[in-house]
């Protein structure tokens, strides 16, 4: 497995959050040939790009046997494929994250929730993405019943 293929996820990796970072603070829903608009754009397009390299390592790794319907099968994927296989599927995983941390970023700006909240959750989507999709939806679950508390007469 080249370093030239790690990199190369990894730089795109860090790229993406940080255009999504940058989607969070400027905000307001793109219209076509503004700032957020090119913003997410690249981030959809990097997400594009980042499909389209982990399909090829995924599908053009050679060697080994296993299926994806058993747990022994799964296994003997992860076993008997090479480096390329394994480092297409840890980077189709990571890719998936991005798409999650864009979709947040848009609810976040659709529903109107402050900017505070939503960059640290941008974040920890960076370092665990599953954390940052649970914190965002807790957010918002603690948001409706502040909300509907505010609406109840005393």
């Amino acid at each position: 497995m080249s370093s030239l293929s790690f990199n190369f996820h990894t730089l795109t990796y860090i790229a993406a959050y940080v255009l999504l970072l940058l989607l969070a603070v400027v905000g307001r829903r793109p219209s076509r040939g503004s700032l957020p608009f090119y913003l997410e754009a690249s981030v959809v397009g990097i997400a594009c790009v980042r499909f389209a390299v982990c399909y090829a390592l995924i599908f053009g790794a050679s060697g080994g046997g296993g299926d994806m319907f058993t747990r022994g099968g799964v296994l003997d994927l992860f076993r008997t494929k090479g480096d390329e296989f394994v480092v297409g599927v840890w980077s189709e995983l990571c890719t998936l994250f991005i798409v999650c941390s864009l979709c947040i970023v848009r609810d976040a700006e659709e529903r109107k929730v402050k900017l505070a909240c939503v960059l640290p959750i941008t974040v920890l989507g960076f370092f665990v993405a599953g954390f940052g999709f649970v914190a965002y939806v807790l957010l918002l679950a603690f948001l409706h019943l502040q909300q509907r508390s505010r609406q109840q007469p005393p």
